[in-house]
């Protein structure tokens, strides 16, 4: 059994080609579990029309968004725990932003692969698609499929970086989830699915990749990712020392590679938040404060030092200003 997650906020637009590639999946074998996470449009009305249809939907609600508003409620967290107590047996968890959708075989060819290798974590590759044009504007993927464990996770790091940054896109084993906690003790904003993908990495013995694309991720520059929340600011720092403890613990240290990798992560997530604090409503004075507090950081000026990746930082911001960034 697969139990799918999808939290939603004012998804009315969007919400309908999620589910329905959740519930179109040849692997019927499923339950998916929808959330409206304190929704003022339509969202409820659309969860509860398709939960009279199909059996398979259970509903959750909070009245008030759990990530504006800070009160506790229903959260992937929550329902993991609730699901690993009511069920001893083998199963898996995936999850699905509320204006992404899957490819129809992506649970059918995940599971096979997961149960072929005996994977903790399967993940696949996205097509970026822009939402004002609905055409295609990016894509993350290998071109063959890849099985990780022992030393392959420092060897393999570079690749499967790009796997680890987001929730969705994967599928995770229960007894992989018992191992976590998902406690975001850093108090920060922007990398807290990282932190936890992150977690699960660090527990797991073997993951895999699968080539190609099966997930469709729809980039909007309405998104959350671009909204300035005062947390962001200590994020990069958080990613930079988060990824040097999992190498340290998971691979022994750092190679020369991985800390390239791990740095230009850094530098990546640093650009990002200063070009949306500088398109926030902040006062001028604090947003010159905030740049100067980023720019300043130790781990900001070894990075620029190093000779070998001083274009990292104009490469990022002539690509996030000039293509209006990503979701």
């Amino acid at each position: 059994m697969v139990f799918v997650f999808t939290r939603a906020y004012n998804a009315e637009k969007t919400l309908r080609r999620a589910m329905d590639s959740v519930l179109k999946q040849t692997c019927p074998d499923l339950i998916y579990y929808v959330l409206d996470n304190g929704s003022t449009d339509g969202t409820w009305d659309i969860m509860q029309d398709y939960a009279a249809r199909d059996n398979r939907i259970r509903l959750l609600r909070n009245e008030k968004n759990t990530t504006l508003t800070g009160v506790d409620g229903w959260k992937r967290k929550k329902l993991i725990q609730h699901l690993l107590s009511e069920y001893n047996a083998e199963h898996y968890h995936c999850t699905l932003d509320a204006d992404d959708e899957y490819e129809h075989d992506f649970l059918e060819k995940s599971l096979s692969f997961m149960e072929q290798h005996n994977l903790d974590i399967v993940a696949c590759g996205s097509d970026y698609i822009d939402v004002q044009t609905n055409n295609p504007c990016g894509i993350r993927k290998i071109n063959n499929n890849l099985i990780i464990e022992g030393r392959g996770f420092s060897d393999h790091f570079p690749t499967y970086i790009r796997f680890m940054r987001t929730v969705w896109g994967k599928v995770y084993s229960f007894s992989l989830l018992r191992k976590c906690t998902f406690n975001n003790r850093k108090n920060t904003s922007y990398i807290n699915d990282t932190l936890s993908t992150m977690e699960l990495y660090g527990y797991a013995a073997r993951i895999g990749i699968l080539e190609g694309t099966l997930h469709k991720y729809y980039i909007s520059n309405k998104s959350v990712t671009y909204k300035w929340d005062p947390k962001r600011l200590e994020s990069s720092r958080v990613l930079y020392d988060e990824m040097c403890a999992y190498l340290t613990g998971k691979c022994g240290g750092l190679t020369l590679e991985n800390d390239y990798v791990v740095r230009r992560a850094y530098i990546s997530v640093t650009m990002r938040n200063l070009i949306v604090m500088f398109r926030s409503d902040l006062r001028l004075s604090e947003k010159l404060r905030n740049a100067r507090y980023l720019l300043g950081d130790m781990r900001t000026k070894e990075t620029f030092r190093r000779g070998r990746i001083w274009w990292i930082g104009k490469e990022l911001i002539q690509a996030r200003f000039l293509r209006g960034g990503e979701k």
